[in-house]
């Protein structure tokens, strides 16, 4: 019995110095997009030429967060967009259409190749994320001053794609074609991740939405309702391995049914009404 107790004597120590309590981090995991074209047509059937240009995030304002917070880059989104370029030459060359790229923009296109090319493909991807839903769990004292913090609650994302088809010497807009995919939500939960008083503190002086004590300078549990909407989904993607694989694995489906709907979009009998257009609006344009 005396050995019993002296075991958990011990055991009390350890969690008290290493955080006994705090949530156990997931190992963050890989997440990919991917997508097969159904059909293979026979290259270059379909008669037409097309330049790539790289699919371009697209930054949603905000009010009460200034545009250079917004704008700070989210790897699963930034990768969910050029993942879907290097996905845009498959379905072309499997639409039998002819292809070039992809380029970085249409500025760095040579001038030779935007004449021999008949069309320009590229896309803008807008991510909408809502962070309202999310607020303080619980909370955890481990040994020292520091309080840790878990979250709980739903974040709702939307993506929106735009396709804009291009003459590509002239780079004058023939053809767009939206794809709104609808909003989905993803639980943050509290057993994943923990945020110290000291983090919440530093999201207090980056966006300004969290009140803290006067005396102390710890966060107050008010501040969940005030602070979350106004801070970019990426601050929690960054800390938090389990909503970063939640998350990914929804966008993982939304891709596939995205590139469905590109690939239903591009076909060769409607591209090639739009190279006929864009064949004589050069002619206009150029002569």
């Amino acid at each position: 019995m005396r050995y019993s107790i002296l075991q958990l004597s011990i055991a009390a120590v350890i969690c008290i110095v290493i955080g006994c309590g705090l949530p156990a981090e997931p190992l963050r995991e890989s997440i990919t997009f991917d997508y097969t074209p159904s059909k293979e047509a026979a290259p270059g059937s379909a008669n037409v030429t097309f330049a790539v240009v790289g699919a371009q995030p697209v930054t949603p304002t905000q009010q009460g967060v200034t545009q250079s917070l917004l704008q700070a880059p989210v790897p699963l989104f930034e990768d969910f967009a050029s993942t879907m370029t290097k996905d845009f030459m498959e379905v072309l060359n499997a639409r039998g259409f002819g292809v070039t790229g992809p380029f970085e923009t249409y500025d760095k296109i040579m001038h030779p190749v935007k004449e021999a090319s008949d069309l320009l493909l590229t896309a803008q991807v807008k991510f909408i994320a809502e962070m309202s839903g999310v607020q303080i769990a619980k909370r955890f004292t481990v040994f020292s001053s520091t309080r840790y913090y878990a979250l709980q609650g739903s974040a709702t994302v939307k993506c929106d794609v735009t396709l804009l088809l291009s003459e590509c010497l002239t780079n004058e807009p023939m053809w767009t074609k939206s794809i709104a995919m609808e909003p989905f939500m993803v639980t943050l939960d509290s057993s994943s991740a923990a945020y110290s008083n000291h983090e919440l503190a530093a999201l207090a002086t980056k966006y300004g939405q969290i009140q803290q004590h006067p005396l102390t300078g710890i966060p107050l549990e008010v501040f969940t309702t005030q602070v979350f909407p106004k801070c970019p989904i990426g601050v929690f993607l960054q800390k938090d391995n389990k909503f970063h694989a939640d998350l990914g694995h929804a966008l993982e489906a939304q891709y596939v049914k995205i590139l469905n709907q590109i690939d239903v979009y591009l076909d060769p009998r409607e591209i090639a009404i739009v190279k006929n257009q864009a064949m004589e609006l050069r002619k206009r344009k150029v002569y």
